[in-house]
């Protein structure tokens, strides 16, 4: 899906990501990173981020009517995006469905588990597949802590803050404040789902994709309960040990197809 909108083909990705696959990024920023985990995942994303320079070069010889195209003649106040724009935005773009993917793999296990849930949703997919979105993306966001630094000097919540102090945001606590949400710990697809939570971010850094994004997740999770009934784990999941993400190793279930 990623490829497709960005405009790329398959003979342009095959084979160029084999090096990322074999390494986990974000445990390099957890507590038992070990410097030859670090050069492996250096290595990868310095493989990863000379084959993008190269369909960005291929992209100015021959344009086409694509995102990558367009992102090359892309242009800001200062002039052109510089190289190291490009690169970040094609990853930031890229790598976004894979934790697309991780919040639909999360829904399903929240209608799995709770069923008076599911049939609900069940009983009008349209009506409800909003709130089964947002729902999913409150309760169980991809990522959820991001990296800041403080802007200023400043206390907030007991603590001091020096300005440039690198602090982690974690989104999964905000999402379940009480003072925004009744009974935050319960998952119901109910709620407003215009009271949104921080799982997209906000202010300048609200995420650009989050309109894709809402729309995978609504659609994959109606279809599935549109489609499959009788929901139930064939296994305990297990949550892959990330550092910053909700991510299930990977998820079996048992369901009978809703028409039999």
């Amino acid at each position: 899906v990623m490829m497709e909108f960005l405009g790329l083909g398959a003979d342009e990705l095959s084979g160029s990501f084999a090096s990322m696959a074999r390494v986990n990024i974000v445990d390099c920023f957890g507590p038992r990173v070990t410097p030859e985990l670090r050069a492996a995942a250096n290595a990868a994303i310095q493989s990863s981020m000379d084959h993008v320079a190269g369909l960005y070069a291929k992209r100015r010889q021959e344009p086409r009517d694509d995102l990558l195209t367009h992102l090359v003649q892309a242009k800001d106040v200062d002039g052109e995006l510089s190289h190291g724009e490009l690169i970040t935005l094609f990853s930031t773009i890229f790598g976004s469905g894979a934790s697309t993917t991780s919040v639909v793999a999360s829904g399903l296990l929240e209608l799995t588990r709770h069923p008076d849930q599911a049939a609900l949703f069940r009983s009008d997919p349209e009506r409800w597949k909003k709130g089964a979105s947002e729902e999913t993306l409150r309760f169980r966001p991809a990522i959820i802590a991001i990296g800041q630094k403080s802007a200023v000097a400043q206390e907030a919540f007991g603590l001091s803050f020096e300005a440039g102090e690198p602090i982690a945001v974690v989104l999964g606590a905000a999402n379940r404040d009480p003072a925004r949400w009744e009974d935050p710990e319960r998952f119901d697809l109910r709620r407003d789902p215009n009271v949104m939570s921080l799982t997209f971010g906000m202010g300048a850094h609200f995420c650009l994709g989050h309109a894709m994004a809402r729309a995978t997740v609504e659609e994959a999770l109606a279809c599935f309960v549109a489609r499959c009934d009788a929901l139930e784990l064939a296994n305990e999941p297990r949550w892959i040990p990330f550092v910053a993400e909700n991510k299930l190793d990977r998820l079996v279930l048992r369901f009978t197809d809703h028409g039999a």
